[in-house]
This record gives C-alpha cells, structure tokens and sequence, in this order.
C-alpha cells in the first residue's frame, strides 16, 4: 500500500509539473501576440502584391454614330512596404511599388447598320498595358486587436506616382479579297506633362499572425486620382466620310485592389529550453 501511495504521488508530481511546463511554454509562445504591446516595439517591412480593378476610359462622342465604349480592366502591381510602428494601434508607412496601366475599349458594329461592312460583323472587346508605373505611398495605419492573432487595420494618405512616357494605337481591319476597309483605330498615349501624379489612397484590411510570428495581411485598397493621366482618340471607318465617326479617350487611373502580403515583424519564435 506505502508503494501504491507513493507511485501516485509520483505520478501527480510529474503531471503537476508537466502542467506548468506546458503553461510557461504556452506563455511564453503567446507573449508575443497581437495583444501584447511588445509585438510592436520593432518596426516591420513587408513584400506586397496586388491584382488592380481598373476604372473604364472617359469616352467622348464628337462626331458620328458608331459609339466606343470601355470597361474596367485588369492588371497588377508589386513591391514593398516599411512600418514604422509607434504602438500597437498606429503605424506610419513608407512604400515602393511597381505595376501596370491598363486601359480598355468595346464596339459592335453590325452590317444592318453599317452597310460598308457588307456580311462582316464586329462585336470586339480589348485592352493594352498602355504603360508601367511607380507608385510610393505614404500612410497612417490605425489598427484594432481583435485577438492575440488577428487584427483590423485601416490605412489613409498619399500616393506620388511615376508613370513612363508611352503611345499606342490599335486597330481594326477587314482584309479580304472582295473587301479591304478600315474599320476603328484608337491611339493613346501618356505625355510628359502627366507622368507625375498624386492621387489619395485608403485601405482596409486584415492582419494574421502566422506561427514563426510573421504576418499575413489582406485587404481591399482605393486609389483616387486627381487628373487625367492618359489621353487619345479614337476614328471608325476613317477613310470612309458616309460613316466616319470620331471621339476623344481619358482616364485617370483610379483603381480598387486587392492586396496580398507577407509581414516580417522581426520578431522570433520562442525556442523550448
């Protein structure tokens, strides 16, 4: 009975230490969540990437009938992104990114309307990477912790881009035995005295922190820009005057993204001893 009772008492001994074992380690592991102001005294940078819905082309009829349209194009940009961070609920950010323009066009010119085409129709829909960019965004991040692993944040400020001077024109032809016509041309271009540009950005998002301490952020960013960036015109059938048609093209380069990035707090792993 005396080993009985004192194997029990071993046994609990053990298990009462392995409890605090595992109670200190769980601590220790947690320590450094989103929680804890300590999280936040070094400052972070991170690599970003974006898939941008772009805003549709400013289309203007000047003359004729055959109308151009355009809808909201896709492209991309990617970078890197440095947090100062004052605390837990604000940080004032600094990045570099790199990305694409894209602007967008759509027609349907039908022969019941348009007899010069003869039996050809045309229901086209295009967009060109018109030039790249380089964006530097400047930001006041709010943040709110929601737990020791998640966490709201709220971005709002300034963005300077840089956009490469860049022309191209597209267009449309029938190219046939019986029939060679020009159908639509459309040239754009950015011009020197637009290539800088302010525009306001805002952001919301949201925070997760990963095992190894790092961070997964995502979220949705709009960028508002000020004035027109790209330019140009369009012309259907231009050699044809029964049916020529004309119009300008603008765009400023507004956009809404959706964001994807991986933080490096700096922050280590808590290691078992």
């Amino acid at each position: 009975m005396v080993n009985t009772h004192q194997q029990n008492s071993r046994r609990l001994l053990l298990l009462g230490l392995l409890f605090c074992f595992l109670f200190n380690l769980s601590s220790a592991q947690t320590e450094l969540g989103l929680k804890s102001p300590h999280f936040w005294f070094k400052n972070f940078w991170s690599l970003n990437s974006s898939a941008i819905l772009g805003e549709r082309g400013n289309i203007e009829t000047q003359a004729g009938n055959a109308v151009l349209s355009s809808y909201h194009p896709w492209s991309f940009k990617m970078g890197a992104k440095y947090f100062l961070n004052f605390n837990e609920k604000i940080s004032l950010t600094a990045g570099i990114y790199w990305g694409t323009l894209s602007l967008s066009w759509k027609f349907n010119l039908q022969p019941e309307q348009y007899p010069i085409l003869e039996e050809y129709r045309f229901n086209e829909k295009g967009q060109v990477n018109l030039t790249a960019f380089y964006e530097l965004p400047l930001t006041v991040e709010f943040r709110k912790i929601l737990s020791p692993r998640f966490a709201l944040h709220f971005d709002l400020g300034l963005n300077l881009k840089l956009y490469f001077n860049s022309e191209a024109t597209m267009g449309y032809s029938i190219q046939d035995t019986s029939l060679i016509l020009n159908v639509m041309e459309v040239e754009l271009f950015v011009d020197e005295e637009d290539q800088f540009q302010f525009n306001y950005l805002t952001q919301v998002g949201l925070s997760y922190m990963l095992p190894n301490y790092k961070l997964i952020n995502v979220g949705l960013t709009y960028n508002q820009a000020l004035n027109n960036v790209a330019k140009g015109h369009y012309v259907f059938f231009p050699d044809d005057p029964d049916y020529r048609s004309t119009g300008t093209y603008k765009m400023r380069g507004s956009y809404l993204s959706i964001d994807i990035s991986y933080v490096f707090t700096r922050n280590k792993r808590v290691k078992e001893r």
